[in-house]
């Protein structure tokens, strides 16, 4: 069986090894990885060809979403200066 992708974000193996069906089908999996380049959506079409299976297309879509923004309640200064202040008003209530 060989393996057809055309994107650059999508990586594949060219070719997969299926058993002879005992049958008439056999299972076959590909594994799919998405390494997004750029922010939005990507898609390409896989291809897999065999020559007594024929021919099958899968569209794949990637989606790659900005980062959220980490938002901090206290900025390690501040958090510094507030344990000061802290130490300063025990140290005038036990005088």
């Amino acid at each position: 069986m060989t393996i057809q992708l055309e994107h650059s974000d999508y990586h594949v193996d060219k070719s997969v090894s299926a058993a002879a069906a005992a049958g008439s089908a056999t299972d076959v999996s590909v594994d799919v990885t998405f390494e997004p380049s750029s922010i939005g959506d990507t898609r390409a079409v896989l291809l897999v060809s065999s020559s007594l299976g024929g021919d099958y297309t899968f569209p794949l879509t990637g989606v790659c979403l900005p980062p959220k923004p980490q938002v901090s309640s206290a900025h390690p200064c501040h958090a510094y200066v507030i344990i000061i202040i802290i130490i300063i008003i025990i140290i005038h209530h036990h005088l």
